[in-house]
């Protein structure tokens, strides 16, 4: 028997005896070529069928079935498995270049190939919220708190963070689904953590809490996302309420009271709720043993506070003449400015009056001059300070506008300049891009 031999128990296109790769093609067709090249049905007959006795052929031209049962298709598999490696393409993303390793392969005399290292994306999140928001300033203490509790939901709520933060800068569907994904596990986690009424006093719960809060803000996408971010305040709310003044003792829980406390204080007045009596109470405490520098931060608070309280009030319809309304809110505004007066150098910041470019140049920063902060803390520092004041012009504004009579009489065209001025200066010193000195060209620094 000349046809190929199949090894017992195996099937068409899997295995065969000998080293060819041999494919089973079906049953071919026992027509005539002249009726296969026109698609007729052909009744076999010998040795001419039907239709080629009536138009008059020579011949029939019958193929051998037995020969084509079988093909050596080793050419082709061949063929098909080169051209699909060479379309398979790695699936990670991002895709981040070993900068190192091509300074290396640029300076070699004989350069050996440079590969582009895949990292997954969840790696590259948390590298990216460890250079931005932990050696940056933003949070110093997570590194802390990260070291000692790696699997708790503060490493869940870091990686959708950074998740998030990637899914915007590239646009990307997918990661921000793994960012939702990687929320969603952190909610679950900080759940079980406050169910333990220890656990849920430990910092890196409290951390995770707050980066819920940061992960609302990167994904705002409509009202629902600004519920969220306040329900999430909220809860960090009560754990610094059960936590208490000990808290305060630790470096990493007093960080990240001072960080959630503006986050409170923003969203009391954005809701005009008055905020929880233990948050001025822990302010005190901390005034009182901290350092210089942290004493600004508390001093600056101590009033944003009780600015909060003012916009209960207004709510409440406590004051019932826009008079009182205005002294209260240029009172507030004084104290703002006071609570700077005695500023540390940590805390301050350079001014850069800027050259006007040359001709074809363009400025890379708004404005005459720019801001150097020392730190991110001292940039936020000011920037709610700012926030506050232009609120607090804005509450006067409109309560001269809307006073009648005596309430109207005294000072109420100069009044009103005075706080557009104030208020315009201080949307200009607070709309600076630059921060900390970083991302500068070096012809603009000094």
């Amino acid at each position: 028997d000349p046809s190929p031999t199949v090894s017992e128990g195996t099937q068409f296109g899997v295995s065969l005896r000998g080293s060819l790769t041999m494919v089973f093609c079906g049953k071919p067709s026992r027509a005539c070529g002249r009726c296969r090249s026109r698609r007729l049905k052909c009744d076999k007959g010998t040795p001419f069928c039907s239709a080629c006795l009536r138009a008059g052929v020579d011949s029939c031209e019958y193929r051998d079935p037995l020969k084509l049962t079988f093909r050596d298709q080793n050419e082709k598999v061949k063929r098909k498995s080169q051209d699909q490696k060479a379309r398979k393409q790695p699936d990670v993303l991002p895709t981040i270049e070993s900068t190192v390793l091509n300074k290396r392969c640029s300076s070699s005399p004989q350069p050996p190939p440079c590969q582009a290292m895949t990292l997954p994306t969840r790696q590259v999140a948390r590298g990216y919220m460890y250079a931005n928001y932990m050696a940056g300033g933003y949070l110093p203490c997570l590194v802390s708190l990260l070291e000692r509790s790696p699997d708790s939901a503060l490493q869940s709520a870091v990686t959708a963070v950074g998740l998030a933060a990637l899914a915007n800068m590239g646009r990307s569907r997918q990661v921000m689904s793994e960012a939702k994904q990687e929320y969603t596990t952190t909610i679950c986690m900080i759940g079980s953590a406050l169910d333990d009424p220890v656990e849920c006093k430990r910092d890196d719960v409290l951390a995770a809490v707050v980066l819920l809060s940061t992960y609302e803000v990167m994904t705002c996408t409509d009202a629902s996302s600004i519920r969220r971010w306040m329900g999430h305040v909220d809860g960090a709310t009560r754990i610094v309420e059960v936590r208490g003044a000990e808290q305060l003792e630790r470096p990493a829980g007093l960080e990240l009271f001072r960080h959630l406390r503006v986050g409170i204080c923003l969203s009391g007045i954005y809701r005009q709720s008055p905020s929880s009596p233990m948050l001025a109470y822990l302010t005190e405490k901390a005034e009182h043993s901290s350092s210089a520098e942290g004493q600004t931060a508390d001093n600056l608070a101590a009033v944003i506070l009780r600015l909060n309280a003012f916009c209960a009030a207004l709510k409440e319809g406590a004051f019932i003449k826009k008079s009182d309304i205005i002294a209260k809110a240029l009172k507030l505004d004084t104290d703002l400015v006071t609570s700077l007066l005695d500023i540390t150098p940590s805390s301050s910041y350079t001014t850069i009056n800027t050259a006007s470019p040359g001709a074809g140049v363009t400025r890379p920063i708004c404005g005459d001059n720019y801001h150097i902060y020392p730190s991110i803390s001292a940039s936020s520092m000011w920037s709610n300070y700012r926030s506050a004041r232009i609120f607090l012009r804005e509450v006067i504004i409109n309560a001269l506008q809307s006073a009648e009579g005596e309430d109207a009489a005294q000072h109420h065209d100069s009044l009103i300049a005075e706080s557009r001025s104030v208020g315009k200066q201080l949307v200009g010193e607070d709309s600076r891009p630059l921060s900390s000195g970083r991302g500068l060209p070096t012809a603009w620094k000094r």
